[in-house]
């Protein structure tokens, strides 16, 4: 939803803009990562596990917030609404939580919960040779890894219910090279304000974002001047354009 967290605030005849402002994304940093031998691997991994299928995935912290059980509700929408979809789609989702809150009774519960959804929508929708959900709910990947998942990935699915900026949609679109692309279907997070080129939709309707996704999993690949595009527009987001946007607006 491009501009969803453009608000404005009315007071003492004045007008107040919010918008995030994120600190800047590294380019030359994601790019330096590309070719590391953990990358390569991470990508060789994802690309063999989901062979044959297009992989839609996700990367975020263990939160209620990040909107794990949304994304998994729009999956299930997926298979559910666009049968012929089956067994050509998997959605691998990445997440990680910190030794303390792994032992707190609401994590446990919550991990439980999720762990019980995706088991029940692989049993509905699985056969014996295709897995529609590979959940990795306690894996911490590194910034090589999360590089080679970007780049296994066709499609990159940020569900977030309550979000910044959220860096992983810039991530994915500087962990590419020339020869490479990656779709984004984003909610509700900052970088929608910025970012061009990209499927949106709104976190409180599970049928929005399942009609994002499928747009993006049905569309044509970007074309190479708008990947180009996409990627040098990303690329001025850089913390000297942040500071010049706050002392000049």
């Amino acid at each position: 939803v491009k501009g969803a967290y453009d608000s404005v605030i009315y007071a003492l005849n004045k007008a107040v803009h919010i918008r995030v402002v994120p600190m800047g994304s590294n380019f030359d940093y994601r790019q330096s990562l590309r070719n590391s031998p953990s990358s390569i691997e991470t990508q060789k991994k994802y690309s063999h596990l989901t062979r044959g299928c297009t992989m839609v995935t996700s990367i975020s912290r263990f939160e209620k917030s990040k909107g794990i059980d949304y994304e998994l509700k729009v999956f299930e929408q997926i298979l559910s609404k666009w049968p012929s979809l089956r067994s050509r789609v998997q959605f691998v989702r990445f997440s990680y939580m910190s030794e303390q809150k792994k032992d707190t009774a609401y994590y446990t519960q919550l991990r439980s919960e999720l762990d019980n959804e995706v088991d029940r929508i692989n049993k509905a929708y699985g056969t014996a040779e295709w897995t529609p959900i590979i959940a990795r709910f306690d894996e911490k990947l590194t910034d090589e890894e999360v590089t080679g998942v970007l780049r296994a990935a066709d499609i990159l699915f940020i569900g977030s219910y309550a979000d910044g900026f959220n860096h992983l949609a810039m991530e994915g679109i500087f962990s590419q090279d020339k020869a490479s692309s990656i779709s984004l279907v984003l909610g509700n997070i900052g970088a929608g304000d910025y970012i061009e080129g990209y499927y949106g939709f709104k976190c409180d309707s599970v049928e929005s974002g399942a009609n994002a996704l499928y747009r993006a999993l049905t569309a044509k690949r970007l074309a190479k001047h708008l990947r180009s595009y996409r990627m040098n527009l990303s690329r001025s987001f850089s913390i000297k354009r942040w500071i010049a946007d706050i002392l000049f607006s």
